[in-house]
């Protein structure tokens, strides 16, 4: 029997790994038994780090996107997956920059349909970034890509928006995607297994209307270790201040000065940014930032993160990509 196979997919910070992070913490009470493979941007994965649950096994794609990587990392990502023989249900993560096109052809390539099927593809839409993704046509047309692939669309954040915005984004998208049923987070999250039990959502996207961006040739990524105990307010300005022509994406894990011995998550998107203490029952990951966007500049940035602590600490470049 084949494992049914969901693909998350949405633009950089548009909310896709809290929506599997939910799943996998309702899934012991469901009494499914998901898998996962994480594709993230970056020598760092936030993401799979963000993830990590001893009872789910994970797999992480690297080399990039993974549209771009390795054609074998990925089937062999979600063979080795299926082979445990225990899983109920494997879900794909993909990064922000992948294009669709190029990972339903990995996921239904017949290696990999021997042993799995493509059960539905969900994009994720951030509603209170879609204006600032809209305005960026070469951004817009790869999340445009993203969304016509979709048998379901989830908002995001609509709990943080008025509902203007949401029913305009909603409209928006419907669109793009008039097949695809859309889905308000996070007040009417769909349980898995009710996912599982409706039909597959497949997409017949016409080829001939396919538009290759291949925007993650042109985007770059930094990792940078953060010195501990880093003011908050120093944080906030620094993620304020960003340039969002140049960083598109941050996120990553710092030890506050106010809180040294908690590890707070923060994620920048767009000009917008957020800071939370990482939940309780995930593993104390390295403190880093990732950084990524078209145009970074790296001696800049180290620059500033250097002065951070306010102690003069030189930050460890990890990666550049």
């Amino acid at each position: 029997m084949r494992i049914p196979v969901f693909l998350v997919t949405g633009f950089l910070g548009s909310g896709k790994t809290t929506l599997l992070w939910k799943w996998l913490h309702e899934a012991p009470v469901s009494g499914l038994r998901p898998a996962v493979v994480i594709n993230d941007f970056g020598e760092m994965s936030v993401d799979s780090l963000l993830l990590g649950r001893s009872d789910v096994p994970l797999e992480t794609v690297s080399g990039g996107c993974v549209c771009c990587a390795d054609d074998a990392q990925l089937g062999h990502a979600v063979r080795r997956l299926a082979a445990d023989g225990e899983r109920s249900v494997i879900l794909v993560e993909t990064s922000g920059l992948a294009e669709p096109d190029a990972v339903v052809d990995q996921l239904t390539d017949p290696d990999v349909a021997e042993v799995a099927r493509l059960h539905g593809v969900f994009t994720v839409v951030d509603v209170l970034g879609f204006d600032a993704l809209r305005s960026e046509i070469a951004e817009w047309r790869l999340a445009e890509r993203q969304i016509q692939f979709a048998g379901v669309v989830f908002l995001s954040r609509c709990d943080l928006a008025d509902e203007p915005t949401v029913t305009r984004v909603k409209a928006e998208v419907a669109l793009v995607n008039p097949a695809a049923r859309i889905v308000r987070l996070p007040f009417a999250l769909p349980e898995l297994p009710d996912l599982l039990r409706q039909p597959a959502c497949s997409r017949d996207v016409d080829p001939a209307a396919a538009v290759s961006v291949h925007l993650h040739e042109r985007y770059l990524s930094l990792t940078f270790a953060l010195p501990r105990g880093v003011p908050r307010a120093s944080l906030e300005a620094f993620l304020g201040s960003l340039d969002r022509r140049q960083v598109i994406r941050g996120k990553g894990f710092v030890r506050l000065a106010e809180s040294p011995d908690v590890v707070h998550v923060f994620h920048y998107v767009m000009g917008r940014h957020f800071i939370e203490a990482l939940p309780g029952d995930t593993a104390a990951p390295p403190t880093a930032m990732v950084l990524i966007g078209p145009a970074l500049d790296r001696s800049g940035l180290a620059a500033r993160i250097r002065g951070l602590s306010g102690n003069g600490s030189v930050p460890l470049v990890l990666e550049a990509g």
